[in-house]
């Protein structure tokens, strides 16, 4: 009998522990998860390395219907910023509101850019003169990119894009110069060797221009495209001529006027049929998937 009521209590008590253990499972879970997304975010917007992101949820004063986390940076264990983020949850649902952005927390998705991007189509003339990847005249989902070759952002993301869409036939990706000469002061220059590379050999820029650590260091810049240049058996002497003609001066300054016009205010910018999405490969594939059955 003592045993059976030793049973009983132990039951009661299961029940009264399953759901707060639960609750604090899945409070974790959202933690861990604005943590990564926070991180992200900061990652696309920010060159810096080695910053931590610690989330602890705090009481809402105003006993509003979201619950308030607090969002701390550190970099090399000192604080480094701090900005707090509401989330509210419906039933396996919890969404993040941060910045005048919206989260959806399980699937790591942005989905105020998402929904601007699905309900808007800019026009941007895809054409030749800035293909790099796929058939022209095959391509019924053209993708084109804005981007900066020293862009720390743009250095990431590309060479996943470049895969992406090397592996769909349907599509062509499109690259339009956007040198960030304020952050980067060598960027106009690579942009200009680029076009001349193309221009000479005929042939897109190696991916692996991604990969190098140029760091506004003029001579390196210089000394990669002439190997490469040696290897393709190319007049040198002209691939520098082309480089500072006019003519692909004004292609760089047609560039940025586009991206004026499409209101572009970064790197990497990436439009997809004309709908901008945002620079990670998971949104991607969600804008292409929606496009496609469309």
């Amino acid at each position: 009998m003592k045993n059976k009521s030793l049973y009983v209590k132990f039951a009661v008590l299961l029940v009264y522990l399953i759901p707060i253990m639960a609750g604090s499972a899945f409070g974790n879970e959202v933690e861990t998860r604005i943590s990564e997304i926070m991180k992200h975010k900061l990652q696309g917007i920010r060159t810096e390395e080695g910053v931590d992101v610690q989330v602890s949820k705090i009481p809402d004063p105003l006993k509003s219907e979201f619950d308030l986390y607090k969002v701390n940076y550190t970099k090399d264990g000192k604080p480094f910023g701090e900005m707090t983020v509401s989330v509210i949850s419906e039933n396996d649902k919890s969404y993040m509101i941060s910045g005048g952005s919206v989260w959806d927390i399980k699937e790591g998705r942005e989905l105020q850019f998402l929904w601007r991007s699905l309900t808007t189509r800019a026009q941007i003339p895809v054409d030749e003169q800035h293909l790099v990847l796929g058939d022209n005249k095959k391509c019924s989902l053209p993708i084109a990119v804005f981007s900066d070759y020293l862009c720390f952002h743009c250095k990431q993301f590309l060479p996943a894009v470049e895969d992406y869409v090397s592996a769909n036939e349907n599509m062509c990706l499109y690259f339009y110069d956007m040198p960030l000469v304020s952050l980067h002061k060598n960027s106009e220059y690579i942009a200009k060797l680029a076009i001349a590379w193309r221009e000479i050999t005929g042939k897109p820029v190696p991916p692996e221009i991604y990969s190098q650590e140029f760091k506004d260091n003029k001579p390196y810049i210089e000394e990669w495209f002439e190997d490469m240049l040696a290897v393709e058996k190319a007049d040198i002497t002209a691939f520098y001529k082309k480089a500072s003609s006019p003519e692909i001066e004004k292609k760089i300054e047609n560039d940025m006027q586009l991206a004026g016009k499409l209101n572009v205010r970064g790197t990497p910018s990436l439009f997809i049929d004309g709908h901008q999405t945002p620079a990670s490969l998971d949104q991607v594939e969600i804008v292409v998937e929606y496009l496609s059955k469309k």
